[in-house]
């Protein structure tokens, strides 16, 4: 989707931040059903067509605009390259041989690997050598781990059950953010399960990631049994779940 500060006068935007007021019109969502979406339609011209047209409706009704600078579009390898390209142009997005990510993971199928998840993992490194060059004391090193690095995976945690070696990983690397001394060797004299004890009973409250990514998804069980009419439930299990 296109951002506001795409389509706002810089004027008006400015005089709205001084008065601190917003009116819209429109009801206009951040985000809307669209945005960062997956559409799938065939190779036909006309159906092309007809879809440019949902899109340009669905951008006057809601008040946002799609941004076709950033789309992109995978067509299949059968259909010829001159009808491709005529494609591309009527939609007035770029060809890509596959989307490899969605919303930050891999967009391919297959079974669960460690691989599909390796960007979480990156991220969590980057963050912890840009700590490392500073001096932190453990208590400010706690408050980096539990608002920081456990809450990296989280997203994923509520959309799937990550490989256990995965989440040992990720455990490590933060056990070894939490011992390391500038200078010293990197001793772990505690075992991370004793750390993730409570502070009640001599832990210090870190998360035991694979327990945390169970409870998690079990949420998401029992929100689907409990509420059988959510969008999620109607749309994705259909009638054989209930």
């Amino acid at each position: 989707m296109s951002k506001a500060y795409d389509r706002v006068e810089w004027a008006f935007l400015r005089g709205t931040l001084l008065r601190g007021v917003f009116l819209s019109n429109t009801g206009c969502r951040a985000t809307g059903p669209i945005d960062g979406g997956c559409g799938g339609t065939t190779s036909s011209k006309e159906q092309v067509g007809e879809v440019r047209q949902i899109l340009q409706a669905y951008a006057r009704a809601s008040g946002q605009e799609i941004y076709f600078q950033k789309s992109t579009m995978v067509i299949s390898g059968g259909v010829p390259m001159a009808v491709k390209h005529l494609l591309g142009a009527m939609l007035r997005v770029s060809m890509v041989p596959r989307h490899d990510k969605y919303l930050g993971f891999s967009a391919v199928g297959g079974r669960l690997r460690e691989a599909l998840f390796k960007n979480i993992r990156g991220r969590m490194w980057n963050r912890i050598r840009g700590w490392n060059t500073k001096m932190l004391s453990q208590a400010g090193k706690g408050v980096l781990v539990n608002a920081v690095l456990q809450s990296l995976p989280t997203y994923a945690m509520f959309c799937f059950q990550l490989p256990s070696g995965f989440l040992r990983s990720l455990e490590y690397l933060i056990a070894d953010f939490w011992w390391h001394n500038r200078g010293e060797k990197r001793v772990h004299w505690v075992a991370w399960r004793q750390l993730c004890r409570s502070m009640s009973t001599g832990g210090l409250g870190f998360r035991e990631l694979r327990e945390f990514n169970w409870a998690v998804l079990a949420k998401q069980g029992w929100r689907i049994l409990t509420r059988p009419t959510s969008s999620f439930e109607t749309a994705e299990l259909g009638p054989a779940h209930r």
